[in-house]
């Protein structure tokens, strides 16, 4: 293909240079070209970052005080020129042909917006232990993913391809402090069309460092798209018993783990919504129970849900945080 597009893999870093050298090469060995690399130093307060980004002539570095990854990532987007945009985290790394089989993807639909993929999940050392989506149903979800970004996010950042033209109808990534990326999803899903490729096309590693771990942060941060999703004009378009289950899900989350008084005010949203609905009145039960009681109680599913599990990263954040990290489904 004469002319082919420019990709923009970015990768925002702050004061990990651990790994940042191995995700940097994954995106410069990719086979397929044009590809520029960015990376954006969130205000790392060591010269590591700078030296080790230094040792490629090719790739363009970008100093910011630090903002957060959301803000990181649209620094990114700004000093790129991709017609395409990848987000690489600096603890994870690609495949080599990462990129070209997603633009097979994109050129044989052209009414695509965004494409993700499976990834392979690593411990510390980067030794594979099995499969991102290894205990979902077949085939993943595609095609308008509204509905189903509703729930929770459940598609990694870097397992993405995105179109810019996506990024800059849904405005980027939020520059609050946080993990920006399920609410930057469900932006997008509200006019883009999503695909797959079922196959591990770069690496997720885990490790005590990951941000999911800190359950406290997690729920606030889900707190904030919770009622970004609540209050947006499609999420009223929706059908009520709909809006009811969702909200009741997103009451329940932050009852057991984050705002208590949140929690209640998704309780009351959803009773408005279908009196009659089963999960209102549930919550409104289990809310009587105490938060204490109520927290352990669901504590308990969660873990006995994913010790029947197949070896996942949910799993994984599960039995690091000794609680639960999945939430709201």
């Amino acid at each position: 293909m004469k002319n082919k597009p420019m990709v923009s893999i970015i990768i925002p870093t702050y004061n990990r240079p651990k790994w940042l050298k191995q995700s940097i090469e994954s995106a410069l060995g990719q086979s397929y070209s044009p590809v520029e690399v960015v990376v954006v130093d969130d205000g790392s307060t060591n010269t590591e970052t700078r030296m080790i980004a230094s040792q490629y002539p090719q790739v363009l570095y970008v100093y910011q005080s630090n903002q957060g990854l959301g803000a990181a990532r649209n620094t990114g987007i700004g000093a790129s020129h991709g017609e395409y945009i990848l987000f690489l985290d600096d603890d994870d790394w690609l495949v080599e042909d990462a990129l070209s089989s997603k633009l097979e993807r994109f050129y044989s639909n052209p009414s695509i917006g965004v494409i993700y993929s499976d990834l392979y999940l690593t411990d510390a050392n980067g030794l594979v232990k099995g499969c991102y989506y290894s205990d979902r149903p077949r085939p993943l979800p595609s095609g308008d993913l509204y509905k189903t970004l509703l729930r929770r996010n459940f598609i990694p950042i870097h397992s993405i391809l995105w179109r810019r033209s996506v990024l800059d109808q849904s405005g980027g990534f939020p520059t609050r402090f946080g993990s920006p990326d399920w609410e930057a999803l469900v932006r997008a899903a509200e006019f883009a069309q999503f695909d797959y490729i079922d196959e591990p096309l770069g690496f997720y590693r885990l490790h005590d460092q990951n941000m999911t771990l800190r359950l406290d942060l997690v729920a606030l941060e889900d707190g904030i798209v919770q009622k970004y999703i609540a209050g947006s004009h499609r999420f009223d378009q929706l059908h009520r018993s709909e809006r009811a289950r969702l909200l009741s899900s997103y009451g329940l989350w932050q009852w057991v783990e984050g705002d208590p008084a949140l929690g209640r005010h998704f309780y009351r949203m959803a009773r408005l919504c279908d009196p009659l609905h089963p999960y209102p009145i549930l919550l409104k039960c289990i809310m009587l129970l105490g938060r204490p009681l109520g927290r352990n109680l669901m504590h308990l599913r969660w873990n006995l849900r994913f010790q029947l599990k197949k070896p996942n990263a949910a799993g994984y954040f599960l039995s690091k945080a000794g609680k639960n990290i999945e939430s709201h489904d």
